[in-house]
């Protein structure tokens, strides 16, 4: 149970930060001022991808008209990764944000096998 709780609690902090990076990018003129499309967070199936990945840059694309590339190296410029509670790095694959967590103490564990059971037990989770 308190592992679900952790990935949520993740998961949300990605989707934060996210969002607090597109405000950033509109506060400072790199993004045009315009309402946010509804992205997802989610757990890539490929490990090597980071632990979670986005489609904030692709969805987002028309409503900023701009190429979904672009908007994700503004976003990944946004990103305060300093502020974030578990956010290692940002790194851009494709029009795609691939985000890497932390090994940091106050997380459960900070093992690769922890890491490997929380995404496990996220995909059961939504599936």
């Amino acid at each position: 149970m308190e592992k679900k709780n952790f990935v949520q609690d993740a998961m949300q902090g990605v989707e934060s930060l996210l969002k607090n990076a597109f405000a950033a990018a509109m506060q400072q003129g790199k993004l045009p001022e315009n309402e946010l499309p509804a992205f997802t967070v989610e757990i890539p199936a490929e490990t090597t991808h980071g632990d979670f990945a986005s489609n904030a840059a692709m969805v987002s694309a028309r409503t900023f008209r701009m190429a979904p590339v672009k908007i994700a190296n503004i976003l990944a410029e946004c990103i305060d990764c300093a502020s974030a509670r578990y956010i290692d790095r940002v790194e851009i694959a494709g029009p795609a944000l691939s985000i890497s967590l932390s090994a940091t103490p106050g997380l459960p564990a900070s093992s690769p096998a922890c890491w490997k059971r929380a995404r496990n037990m996220a995909a059961r989770i939504s599936a």
